[in-house]
Order: C-alpha cells, then sequence, then structure tokens
C-alpha cells in the first residue's frame, strides 16, 4: 500500500510560495534516478504547490529516510530529510521554507560591442580541489543538469538568472554561429 504526504511551501517570511515543484524520493536515490521517475510519471516525483503554497502527494513509495525536494524559479532549492512513510499511512504538516535566491543579470555582446540576442547562458557549479599532500589546485565546473534554469539574452543582449544560490559557478554562453565562452 502506498504512504500519503501532505504539507506546505512557504518562503522566509512565512508567506506561501504557489507553484514550487516538490519531489519525493528515497534518501538514497540518485538525481539520475529520480529524473528517470519523473519522466515516466510515478506521482512522488513532480508535485507543485497551491495557491496557498499547500501540497498533497498519495500512492508514494513507503519507507524510512524519505527527502522532499522543493524547486521554485526564485528561490533556493530547499530540502526537508529524514521523512518515514508508513504503507496505508497519512503524513501531514511537512514544511519547507524556501530562502530567495540571488539574480545573476548581464549582457552578451561580440567583439565589438554589439549586442547578441537569443544566447543561452547557464550557470554550472564550479569547484576547487585541492590535494592533500603537495597543496595543487584544479577548478573544475561540472556542466549536466543545473537546478538553475537557462536564460536567452534579449534583443539587447541582456540576460537574468533567478533562484541562484551563494557560491562559486561558472557561466557559459552558447548560440549556433558563435563560440561557446566560460
Amino acid at each position: 500500500r502506498g504512504a500519503s504526504l501532505s504539507g506546505r511551501v512557504v518562503d522566509e517570511d512565512g508567506r506561501p510560495v504557489p507553484e514550487a515543484k516538490v519531489l519525493v524520493s528515497s534518501g538514497d536515490e540518485s538525481p539520475f534516478r529520480l529524473v528517470m521517475r519523473a519522466m515516466s510519471g510515478d506521482p512522488g516525483a513532480a508535485i507543485r504547490s497551491g495557491a496557498d503554497g499547500t501540497f498533497s502527494a498519495s500512492r508514494l513509495p513507503p519507507g524510512e529516510n524519505q527527502r522532499l525536494t522543493v524547486q521554485h524559479p526564485d528561490y533556493e532549492k530547499g530540502t526537508l530529510g529524514g521523512l518515514s512513510l508508513v504503507a496505508g499511512g497519512t503524513r501531514t504538516g511537512a514544511v519547507v521554507t524556501l530562502r530567495l535566491g540571488l539574480v545573476v543579470t548581464g549582457s552578451v555582446k561580440d567583439l565589438e560591442g554589439s549586442p547578441i540576442a537569443g544566447v543561452e547562458v547557464a550557470l554550472s557549479q564550479s569547484r576547487v580541489v585541492r590535494s592533500s599532500s603537495g597543496g595543487r589546485m584544479m577548478q573544475m565546473s561540472f556542466g549536466g543538469v543545473s537546478e538553475i534554469a537557462p536564460a536567452k539574452s534579449g534583443p539587447d543582449g541582456r540576460f537574468e538568472l533567478k533562484g541562484v544560490p551563494a557560491g562559486d559557478f561558472a557561466l557559459t554562453a552558447k548560440a549556433p554561429g558563435w563560440a561557446t565562452e566560460t
């Protein structure tokens, strides 16, 4: 028998966050497996919060150490872990608080300073890796699926990326007919 879960998504001031994407997964589930479940139509893979911030999910796999991951384009990703879901049971009152994310803005221009429209701009995690013995350092950007939706530059070359958490990122700009820049 499946389990049920309901709760609410709010911002730091306690106001409801509508249209947040709520994902329910087991604590040991890989991100790849979660994406595959979402594509298959699994009921626990993609739920949206309502206008009052509430969400409800049923027919979820029961188990210990379940995790709620909540995403909204204007906010940093929120996670609530360690949930126990009992077969045939209902868990209520889960609250996930989202922090308003940072906004990255800029413009894309060619070498002459003219704006370029329609350029896809995306952020990827950038990590510094240090050796424990020799003090060597290397910076790497991890591409792939990002939690931050990419943006397209407008007619004036400007772009805006919302919901960015604090941290180190690499920004990549690419468009057909142009070299990709990072």
